[in-house]
């Protein structure tokens, strides 16, 4: 009893904060629907432009990972859904790299017991990473990040796979980067349908899946903090093993996060 009640005592705090940024949140019981969005709607371009709840990532100068440059022109409002592209040509040094990122401003949930799903139909192109994830940086403290992944590619080298990772970058203990990964191998007409992607972090593990079938858990590593809620596309070059040439998109459908705990 009492800790259902310190948890309650936690959850309103926190849904009294961000009631007026977040739409449709709806509780029952102790299972707490936080943000709901259907991309395939108007109503989803104003929470870009009319709000402060996401934002699409437009840089000047590359800064995404592998050296991509994520551009708000490559984030485009259709019937589908929202479409990201990613882009290469080139090679050596006039290889270019352009993909597109969109996130939370704000941190949905900060405390363990949310689920994070997701509807994407993700790029067929190889060589391009479709990513799903949660990303917080603690400016409070030097290099702490923490992330958890679900990442579709498909290598030069390899068969097809969707990669489940957590990252821990600081560890309040002393130590380097924590890093754990899991992965399942798809087929091509894996990226001819959307699918259903679900993170579900609590304290003390992190659960994965894949149209609703539980896929990978990670024990080892699990973040203590929730993160902003994202989606990217980019060009994978060293971890691809080989350069991607040419336009990719990939398709967000709609986005959920829900306090299950």
């Amino acid at each position: 009893m009492l800790g259902n009640r310190i948890f309650t005592s936690r959850l309103l705090i926190f849904l009294l904060s961000v009631l007026p940024l977040l739409p449709g949140v709806s509780c029952t019981g102790n299972r707490c629907n936080v943000l709901s969005v259907d991309f395939r709607t108007a109503h989803a371009y104003s929470l870009f432009t009319d709000s402060d709840i996401f934002y699409i990532r437009d840089d000047n100068v590359p800064g995404g990972p592998g050296g991509n440059l994520f551009k708000f022109a490559n984030v485009m409002f259709t019937q589908d859904g929202l479409v990201l592209t990613a882009r290469g040509r080139g090679s050596g040094d006039a290889r270019v790299r352009e993909g597109a990122e969109i996130g939370s401003v704000s941190v949905p949930v900060e405390i363990p017991g949310t689920k994070y799903s997701a509807w994407v139909m993700p790029a067929r192109a190889r060589g391009v990473v479709t990513a799903f994830f949660t990303y917080l940086h603690d400016d409070n403290l030097d290099d702490n990040n923490q992330e958890i992944d679900i990442e579709v590619l498909e290598t030069f080298y390899g068969a097809p796979s969707v990669y489940f990772t957590t990252w821990k970058r600081y560890d309040p203990e002393g130590g380097e980067i924590l890093k754990e990964t899991k992965s399942m191998e798809v087929d091509e007409t894996f990226f001819s349908a959307f699918h259903h992607f679900e993170i579900e972090w609590h304290s003390e593990h992190v659960t994965f899946s894949v149209d609703d079938v539980v896929v990978a858990e990670n024990r080892h590593v699990v973040p203590w903090k929730g993160g902003h809620v994202m989606f990217n596309l980019w060009v994978a070059d060293e971890w691809a093993g080989g350069e991607f040439q040419g336009e990719a998109t990939a398709v967000i459908r709609s986005l959920c996060v829900e306090v299950v705990d």
